[in-house]
C-alpha cells in the first residue's frame, strides 16, 4: 500500500455525506444509485498503494450466483465450446458492474509478509505446497481498508516508519503521513498512473499497487475518463469461459503497455473466478520485452472466506511471486474480516502521524540580509558540468603520446628497411604526391582537432592544424633528404605560419583579456568563476597539466562575474570581456546605496550572453532600465527600489520572465509599471511596504507573487489580494487582527513558509471565493487549524509540512 518514499500529490472532489450510520451487517440491502466518486493519491516513486475503481452509476445487479468450490484441484480444463468473441467481452464487463453494486460495504485487514530473494525455484500451482516455514522473512507491513459507499479508508498501521492514512469521510478527503498532513477535495479527474488510496472492491487489493495494476482497466468503471492510465491495453482482449482449480472461472488474456516510457510490454493472463464474486482467482503478467531483465510475476488466492451475514467471498491467503533472471521473490498475504467499515465516524477519524503535526515548533522568520554577491556567486561550477566529462584528460595526451611514436616508428622505418628505402626514393622522384599527402593530412588533423569542446572557439583547432603542416615539411625534408627548398613547399609554409598566428589572435589574445578581467575584478573586491553554466557550449577542455600550465583564464570562458560599484566604470568595461558573462552582479564594497549609470551599461553593447543582472544595493532609473533592455536574453532582473518608484521603462524589458525587487513599495503605480513586461511569470518582493490601491481589480494574472522579510496586515493581504495568481509569504511576521477586515478577492492560490502564521491568522483568509489551494510549512498552524479550515472551506486543498530541516 504504502512505502518509504513520502511525497504527495493527492486530488479530491466533494462527494455527498450519508445521513445515518448503517448496520455491518445490512449493506446488500443498499440500493438505488451511487455517485461515482474515488480517490487517487499519487505517491513518489517507489511508493506502494492501493488499484482503485469507482461505484456504479447504474441500479443495483444481481451478485453473481455463488457455488460450492469443487473438490479436484488440478490443471486447466477448457471448455472446447467455448469461443472468444466481443459478446463474451460485454459480458464479463456487465457482471463486473454486477459485482461493483454487490460490494457496497466491506472491510479487510491485509497482512503482507515479503520473504528474502532466492535461487528460481520449481513453478508451483499455489503456495498451498511451500513450506513457509524454511523461508527467511526479509519484512512485513500491515493495511487497512475499510469502504461504505463513497467513504472508504485506507491504513498503513507497520511497519512504524510507513505509517500513513487515507480518509474520505463524503465531504473532505485525510492524508496523514510523516512528513504532513493533507485535507483535500475528490477530484473527478485523476492522474492514475501513480498510486491509489481508495480500493472500490477487495479484488483490488491482493497485493501492493505497484506489484501489480494491470486488473484497473476492467475494475474501474469510468477507466477511459482518466487523464493518465497506467496501463495501455493493447488490442481487444479474448475472454473465455474455462474450469480452472475447480472454479468456473472467466479467462482473460491481452497485451499492455504499462510504464510511462511505453517500452515494457506485458503480456497479462487472468482466471476470474465466476463462482467467487469475479475474485481473481490466478493472474500471470510476463515481460517478455523492454530495458528491464523478463520478468513473471504470479498472484494466486489459496484460500477464500465468505461474510456469512452479506454472502459476500474475501481472499484469505494469497501468494504471489516475482521471477526474474536466476532469482525469485515469494510474498505471502493473509487477510482478516474487518467488521468496523459500518462504522461511519471511522472515516473521519484521522489523526496526525508525527507529534509536530498536533504541537507544532515555533517558527523561525529569519530577518533579512543583502545576498553577499560579492563573495558568493550562484550556479555549478565548471567541474560539475557533465561536458567536462565528454572528452577524458588521457584522451588528448595518449592521443598525443601515440602519435609521436607513430612518427618515429615511420621515420626508423623509411631509413633501416629496404621497403621503405625503396618508397623513399619514390617519394623523391614524385614530390607532388608527397606534398598532396601532407595537405591531405594537416586537413584532416584541423578537422579531429575540432572535437575537444572549445579547440574552435580558442583557436587551437588552428595552431594544432597549423604545426602538424609545419611539422610534416620538417619529416619531409628528413625523409627525402630534398636540399631545395620549392616554390609549393614554400606556399605550404606560408599557409600553416599563418594557421598558427591566426590561431594565436583568436585565442591567445582572448585570453589575455580575460585574464586581465579576473585579476583586475579580484583586485576590486569582486569575483569571477569560470567555466559551464547554464546552456554555455563554449567552454574549453584542456588536459589537466596543460590547463596549470596556461593558467585560469584557459579553462573556460567567464560565465559569472561579480563586481564592485566602484571599478563597474566605462574604461573598464572597454579593457574587459565582460561580453562573455551571462551573470554578472553589482555591489558596493562599503554596502551603501548608489544608482547604476546607464552610460557605463550601455558600454556593454547588445551582447545576446546575459541571462541574470543582478543589482545588489543599487537603484536602477530609466537610463539603466533603457541600456539593459539592449540585452536580447535578459531573462531574469533585480535591483533594489530604494522605496522609489518603478520607471516606466521596465516595460521594455518584455523578455524579463521574472523580477526581484527589493524595498518596493506596492501600489496601483507598481501593478501598472510591471503590467507592461509582457513575459513576465513571476515577481519576488523583498522587504516591500504596502501603499494604497485604489482599483478595485487589476487585470494582471501572472504565475505568482512571492513576498520575503515582510510584515503581513491586514492591508499588505487586500493590496495582494487584487491580483489574479498565487502568493507566497518567506519569512514573514504575520499580524491579522481580528477587527481588521481581510479578503482574498483574486487569489487562487496561497503559502506560507518559516512565518509565525497560526491557526487563529489561517482562519482570517477564508474570504477567497477563488482559492484552490493552501500550502504551510514550517508555520505555527497545526492539526486543529487546517481541520477548522476545511469545515469552512472543503473545496480547498490544504497541505501541511513539517518545517524544513
Amino acid at each position: 500500500m504504502f512505502s518509504r518514499p513520502l511525497t504527495l500529490r493527492v486530488e479530491f472532489n466533494l462527494g455527498p455525506r450519508s445521513a445515518g450510520r448503517p448496520a455491518p451487517r445490512s449493506l446488500i440491502a443498499l440500493g438505488g444509485r451511487l455517485s461515482i466518486v474515488y480517490l487517487i493519491l499519487l505517491l513518489s516513486t517507489g511508493t506502494a498503494a492501493i488499484a482503485d475503481s469507482t461505484t456504479s452509476d447504474s441500479p443495483t445487479a444481481p451478485a453473481p450466483a455463488m457455488t460450492s468450490p469443487a473438490s479436484a484441484a488440478g490443471s486447466e480444463q477448457t471448455d472446447a465450446a467455448a469461443q472468444s468473441t466481443p459478446n463474451k467481452l460485454d459480458q464479463l464487463k456487465r457482471e463486473v458492474d454486477a459485482v461493483r453494486e454487490a460490494y457496497q460495504g466491506w472491510g479487510l485487514k491485509r497482512r503482507i509478509e515479503v520473504f528474502e530473494t532466492v535461487r528460481e525455484e520449481p513453478a508451483t500451482e499455489s503456495g498451498r505446497s511451500i513450506d513457509w516455514s524454511k523461508q527467511t522473512l526479509a519484512y512485513s507491513c500491515v493495511d487497512d481498508f475499510l469502504r461504505l459507499g463513497a467513504r472508504f479508508r485506507a491504513e498503513r498501521q507497520e511497519p512504524a516508519l510507513q505509517k500513513m492514512i487515507f480518509a474520505y469521510d463524503g465531504q473532505v478527503g485525510r492524508i496523514r503521513y510523516l512528513h504532513g498532513a493533507i485535507n483535500r477535495p475528490l477530484s473527478a479527474n485523476a492522474n492514475a498512473y501513480e498510486r491509489n488510496g481508495a480500493p472500490r472492491l477487495p479484488h483490488a487489493v491482493l497485493v501492493e499497487y505497484y506489484y501489480s495494476r494491470h486488473l484497473d482497466w476492467l475494475l474501474i468503471d469510468d477507466y477511459q475518463t482518466h487523464l493518465f492510465p497506467p496501463q495501455t491495453v493493447i488490442g481487444e482482449p479474448e475472454v473465455k469461459e474455462v474450469q480452472f482449480d475447480g472454479h468456473p472461472c472467466w479467462k482473460v488474456r491481452w497485451y499492455g503497455i504499462n510504464n510511462e516510457d511505453l517500452d515494457v510490454m506485458t503480456g497479462c493472463e487472468v482466471y476470474l473466478a465466476k463462482d467467487r464474486f469475479l475474485l481473481p482467482l490466478r493472474q500471470i503478467y510476463e515481460t517478455p520485452a523492454g530495458d528491464r531483465w523478463p520478468e513473471r510475476k504470479t498472484i494466486h488466492i489459496d484460500a477464500f472466506q465468505m461474510d456469512s451475514a452479506t454472502g459476500l467471498w474475501y481472499p484469505e491467503q494469497v501468494t504471489a511471486a516475482r521471477q526474474w533472471s536466476s532469482q525469485s521473490q515469494w510474498n505471502r498475504i493473509r487477510f482478516e474480516l474487518d467488521e468496523r467499515f459500518g462504522d461511519v465516524e471511522v472515516y473521519s477519524d484521522a489523526p496526525v502521524v508525527a507529534p509536530q503535526h498536533s504541537k507544532p515548533p515555533t517558527a523561525v522568520v529569519s530577518q533579512f540580509a543583502p545576498a553577499a554577491v560579492l563573495t558568493e556567486l550562484s550556479g555549478p561550477s565548471a567541474n560539475s558540468m557533465v561536458v567536462r566529462r565528454a572528452f577524458e584528460p588521457k584522451t588528448a595526451g595518449g592521443s598525443s603520446i601515440g602519435l609521436l611514436l607513430v612518427l618515429a616508428t615511420l621515420a626508423i622505418w623509411f631509413k633501416a628497411t629496404r621497403l621503405g628505402r625503396a618508397l623513399r626514393q619514390f617519394l623523391g622522384r614524385h614530390p607532388t604526391f608527397m606534398g598532396l599527402s601532407g595537405i591531405t593530412l594537416t586537413a584532416c588533423v584541423g578537422y579531429v582537432s575540432t572535437y575537444p569542446p572549445g579547440w574552435t572557439t580558442y583557436g587551437l583547432a588552428m595552431m594544432f592544424a597549423g604545426l602538424f603542416g609545419l611539422a610534416w615539411i620538417t619529416l619531409t625534408f628528413m625523409l627525402i633528404g630534398e636540399k631545395q627548398v620549392s616554390i609549393r613547399t614554400v606556399l605550404f609554409a606560408a599557409a600553416c605560419t599563418a594557421l598558427c598566428f591566426g590561431g594565436y589572435s583568436k585565442g591567445i589574445k582572448r585570453i589575455q583579456v580575460r585574464q586581465r578581467m579576473i585579476s583586475e575584478v579580484r583586485d576590486f573586491g569582486g569575483r569571477v568563476e569560470m567555466g559551464l553554466w547554464h546552456l554555455d557550449e563554449e567552454g574549453l577542455y584542456l588536459p589537466n597539466r596543460l590547463r596549470k600550465l596556461l593558467g585560469e583564464a584557459w579553462s573556460g570562458r567567464a560565465s559569472r562575474a561579480a563586481i564592485s560599484y566602484e571599478s563597474f566604470s566605462e574604461k573598464n568595461i572597454d579593457r574587459w570581456c565582460l561580453d562573455e558573462v551571462k551573470w554578472l552582479g553589482l555591489a558596493s564594497r562599503e554596502e551603501t546605496a548608489f544608482e547604476v549609470d546607464g552610460d557605463a551599461l550601455s558600454r556593454l553593447g547588445a551582447t545576446d550572453t546575459l541571462w541574470t543582472l543582478h543589482v545588489e544595493g543599487g537603484y536602477m532609473d530609466g537610463e539603466a532600465l533603457t541600456a539593459a533592455a539592449k540585452f536580447p536574453r535578459l531573462i531574469d532582473l533585480h535591483y533594489d527600489c530604494q522605496h522609489r518608484a518603478v520607471a516606466k521603462e521596465i516595460a521594455l524589458l518584455s523578455q524579463l520572465e521574472r523580477v526581484w525587487l527589493t524595498n518596493a513599495v506596492v501600489d496601483d503605480e507598481l501593478i501598472k509599471s510591471l503590467r507592461g513586461i509582457k513575459n513576465l511569470d513571476f515577481v519576488t518582493l523583498i522587504k516591500p511596504r504596502f501603499g494604497n490601491c485604489d482599483r478595485p481589480h487589476h487585470d494582471w494574472s501572472i504565475d505568482g507573487v512571492e513576498v520575503q522579510y515582510a510584515t503581513v496586515t491586514p492591508r499588505a493581504v487586500n493590496t495582494l489580494g487584487q491580483l489574479s495568481t498565487n502568493l507566497t509569504f518567506v519569512d514573514c511576521n504575520v499580524q491579522l487582527p481580528t477587527a481588521a477586515e481581510v479578503t482574498l478577492p483574486l487569489t487562487t492560490g496561497f503559502a506560507f513558509r518559516d512565518s509565525n502564521l497560526d491557526n487563529r491568522s489561517l482562519l482570517r483568509l477564508t474570504k477567497a471565493p477563488r482559492l484552490l489551494s493552501v500550502g504551510l510549512t514550517g508555520t505555527d498552524v497545526s492539526i486543529d487549524g487546517i481541520e477548522a479550515f476545511s469545515q469552512l472551506r472543503p473545496e480547498v486543498a490544504l497541505a501541511l509540512r513539517s518545517p524544513r530541516e
